[in-house]
């Protein structure tokens, strides 16, 4: 299966995209920080917010549509031009069952949430969603009142109404009331927030308690974004069946197929890694993707005992020699292999010529010493198996 990325970030040399966010299920969320929030509270505001949640406590199911608009700036900083897409949504939610499509129109993705339990898989088109493989995911928090935005059932609009227990009434409009909750990012989500400077929702309610639609709306340095839906068919019946054995993909971050048929380089890990680190990612860049234009096996390996954002990394690429210019900096020896280490206060990046054609390309915040000791002994590239996390921890 082709691994899924959301919103990414380019890497050190420009050539792989790193997951940052999973930006549709940190947008939908909301945590049980909006019940913190001091803001006035007017008490026909709390009359219909108690009427929302009575409404939503009593009818579970409900289909949902609506628009996804993202503007990304060029660069982390905010600087350069910036550009828009659009997607739409759809979906449908029973009690903590969930079902969503995303058609950005170039590509699709489809989620579902079952109780504790995420499936996600994208495609070029809706169409061919079907014969597309689902990664999934286990989720700390089923809920919407504790865990990160990527661990919640964004639909559960019970608990959701529950946690907004302060909101602003904006509008009052012919028996519909729009209420209007602004979080700080920090109280989602530490990871959001370095992307997010400000966060809004909105609910629009009928006089019956009925949620007709929610708006989020979220804006930082790199990206702003809004999500619009509008809710329907209360209480119709919905099946969101969970998806077989036989669909889901044991390895969504492996792309085995295109892997295979790389010939470009020799492939190759390292034969001993840290205890505690995996072999978390594997898949092709093409020549359009990469700064060499020339095609390119990338490999991560991951510290997955640490959950900081300090946490030890190393993201490899191996790729032919004559598309390799050389870095500079220091002469580099890890075992047998020679070549060149550039290292600021970020970590290091290392090139190495592990045979006549093939070099090996190291982004990682590895001590030097560390770097020669891991990837000084390397093997054939095996993605069924990986490297032996039997080595010493760092």
């Amino acid at each position: 299966m082709e691994p899924v990325h959301d919103l990414v970030i380019p890497s050190r040399n420009g050539a792989r995209p790193r997951r940052v966010l999973l930006i549709v299920a940190t947008a939908l969320a909301l945590t049980g920080g909006l019940a913190t929030q001091h803001v006035s509270a007017a008490p026909t505001a709390m009359s219909f917010l108690n009427e929302a949640r009575d409404f939503s406590a009593k009818h579970e199911s409900a289909t949902f549509s609506g628009l996804m608009t993202m503007t990304f700036a060029e660069n982390e900083s905010g600087l350069g031009s910036r550009t828009t897409s659009k997607a739409r949504i759809t979906g449908e939610v029973d009690d903590d069952r969930m079902r969503m499509v995303i058609d950005h129109g170039e590509g699709a993705e489809e989620m579902i949430i079952i109780g504790k339990t995420m499936y996600m898989r994208s495609a070029e088109s809706t169409i061919l969603l079907v014969a597309e493989e689902f990664a999934k995911e286990s989720l700390a928090s089923p809920g919407i009142v504790s865990g990160s935005p990527a661990e919640t059932n964004q639909f559960d609009l019970d608990k959701m109404l529950g946690a907004a227990s302060k909101p602003v009434v904006s509008k009052l409009d012919d028996g519909r009331v729009t209420m209007t909750v602004r979080l700080d990012p920090k109280t989602i989500d530490p990871e959001f927030a370095e992307h997010v400077k400000s966060f809004e929702i909105r609910f629009v309610v009928l006089d019956n308690g009925q949620v007709e639609s929610m708006t989020q709306t979220w804006k930082g340095p790199a990206f702003d974004g809004e999500i619009a839906l509008n809710f329907s068919d209360w209480d119709t019946p919905v099946k969101v069946a969970e998806p077989t054995a036989a669909q889901v993909d044991p390895t969504p971050d492996f792309d085995e197929a295109k892997i295979a048929n790389y010939r470009d380089s020799t492939l190759v890990m390292p034969r001993v890694i840290p205890s505690g680190w995996e072999m978390t990612y594997a898949d092709l860049i093409t020549a359009e993707e990469s700064d060499e234009d020339c095609a390119q096996v990338s490999v991560d390996f991951d510290d997955m005992t640490d959950e900081s954002d300090d946490a030890l990394y190393a993201y490899t690429y191996l790729l032919p020699a004559d598309c390799v210019e050389e870095v500079g900096g220091k002469a580099f020896q890890a075992g047998p292999y020679s070549g060149y280490i550039d290292t600021d206060k970020d970590g290091s990046w290392v090139e190495l010529r592990i045979d006549a054609t093939s070099v090996l390309e190291i982004d990682t915040n590895l001590p030097p010493a560390d770097i020669a000791r891991i990837f000084g002994d390397l093997v054939a590239l095996e993605l069924s198996k990986g490297p032996t996390a039997a080595g010493p921890s760092i």
